[in-house]
């Protein structure tokens, strides 16, 4: 009984020290991948003046108050990060002039100020650029874009998003990670999930797959628009899709990348 006893205590510290090493070459590993990630933040607030035509006879409606800020990418290990921030800023509506400080894209018959943002504007806009999922294979982003024209009955507004291959470096289409002919199917399976909400105003035969999707710790959401297929008060319509759902539509590639244990 001693012999096992002992052989039983010595199995045992060795198991514990092997997992000991490896929660230690783990965290060591966790933060090497930390170290190779580095992002940048930014944030502007600014007022912009009509640069011409008629406005609306309302109290500052020739100032458009204009809100931003975001994450940004400085370095994503080894990978060549040009396109993917050229996207990025045009996403987030946002630039770096060569006064170096963050300053919104805003449309031509708007001129940006030196004026307080204190100062009365009837015509808002807001720009947000964020990560919401991070994991060692893949990074997205999301983008909302919300504006108020002075006088209009509402606002408007649009959620976009990038989703990024740590692993290809490069931004992924639903042609990266889905077989070729994946539309039917898919298609099929995102108008049934829609059957159920009485706000749709599309029928079956309009309703495709839209342009804005997002990948999730469970699968892939898709985003349909404002006013794409249902009323302005239904707003963004958001249809989770899950990876057991769309596992065969998948390529090997896709099926990593969306797996939970990638």
């Amino acid at each position: 009984m001693k012999i096992r006893s002992y052989a039983f205590i010595g199995a045992s510290l060795f198991l514990m020290l092997a997992t000991a090493c490896n929660s230690d070459k783990a965290a060591d590993d966790r933060k090497s991948e930390n170290k190779s990630l580095e992002f940048e933040t930014y944030s502007f607030s600014r007022v912009a003046e009509q640069s011409g035509g008629e406005s609306v006879d309302l109290p500052g409606a020739r100032y458009l108050h204009v809100v931003g800020q975001g994450v940004l990418p400085v370095k994503l290990g080894d990978n060549d990060i040009a396109q993917l921030r050229d996207s990025l800023l045009s996403m987030g509506r946002v630039e770096f002039p060569s006064s170096g400080d963050a300053a919104p894209i805003i449309d031509k018959d708007w001129k940006l100020t030196n004026l307080a943002d204190s100062v009365q504007a009837c015509n808002e806009q807001y720009n947000y650029l964020s990560i919401v999922l991070n994991t060692s294979a893949i990074i997205v982003w999301q983008a909302y874009v919300g504006e108020y024209n002075c006088g209009a009955a509402h606002g408007m507004y649009a959620n976009m998003y990038l989703n990024y291959s740590m692993r290809s470096g490069r931004i992924l289409s639903l042609k990266d990670l889905m077989k070729p002919g994946y539309e039917k199917a898919l298609t099929s399976i995102l108008v049934e999930k829609l059957s159920s909400i009485d706000s749709i105003q599309a029928t079956p035969s309009e309703i495709g797959i839209p342009s804005q999707w997002y990948v999730t710790p469970t699968g892939v959401t898709f985003v349909y628009g404002v006013y794409e297929i249902a009323p302005y008060s239904s707003g963004e319509i958001e249809v989770p899709v899950y990876l057991y759902e769309i596992e065969e539509l998948l390529t090997p590639e896709g099926l990593s990348l969306l797996s939970p244990t990638a």
